[in-house]
């Protein structure tokens, strides 16, 4: 292939490339930044999130809560791993970017990139809450957090859960007990919802939210 016939094949795909980019969900200034922060690897994990949701877009609820849970799920996608080996800090909570990018995160991590899609395919999010649940892991109680999905107010929540693709509600779960329960515009314990109090353990958590969606705003995916 001599050049100018090879520079023309280049000059297409890239302006292929920049079409397909503009037209999907993930900004291209997003792949670019994932090319270079994390290399081709990351790319290919973005392009499958944008495909997901593209998929997604015309389907019911439940469809995108079994979908987007099993993607996630996906070892080849994202991989539990403690935030000290990924990250060096005690606790740090990824953005979807990030968390595509290394291939690992832990609960909060998969919590958090599951009910970031579910709102962009249009769940509202007064249904996705974070729950912070006691986990029975081989006969002994772990710290765990978990997406919690009420399709109406009051009704008994379904549990999307990193560590299984199978879709349950809450008293089908008998392995977790929920101690927290949040979302973007409240925080309250799960035991005391009807008293609406807050207890130290809760300001915690409201602050670590507070700081991933500014974080947000700072144009992170």
């Amino acid at each position: 292939m001599n050049n100018s016939i090879f520079i023309r094949v280049i000059f297409v795909a890239l302006i292929f490339s920049i079409t397909l980019f503009s037209s999907s969900f993930i900004k291209s200034e997003t792949y670019k930044r994932m090319a270079s922060t994390y290399g081709d690897s990351g790319v290919k994990k973005l392009e499958k999130l944008d495909k997901l949701i593209s998929d997604l877009s015309g389907q019911n609820e439940a469809v995108k809560l079994v979908k987007v849970n099993e993607f996630f799920n996906n070892p080849s996608i994202l991989r539990w791993a403690d935030d000290k080996d990924t990250w060096g800090k005690t606790d740090y909570w990824a953005n979807r970017f990030e968390s595509l990018g290394k291939g690992r995160g832990d609960c909060e991590d998969f919590v958090i990139a599951k009910y970031l899609t579910l709102l962009n395919l249009g769940v509202s999010e007064n249904k996705l809450f974070f729950t912070y649940v006691y986990a029975n892991f081989g006969g002994k109680w772990i710290s765990h957090m978990v997406l919690s999905y009420y399709e109406k107010p009051g009704d008994i929540p379904f549990i999307l859960d990193s560590n299984t693709t199978t879709i349950k509600r809450a008293n089908q779960r008998n392995d977790l007990k929920p101690v927290l329960t949040f979302n973007a515009k409240d925080l309250f314990l799960t035991k005391q919802a009807s008293s609406g109090k807050l207890s130290a353990k809760s300001s915690k958590y409201t602050k670590d939210w507070s700081d991933y969606l500014e974080k947000l705003k700072k144009g992170d995916l």
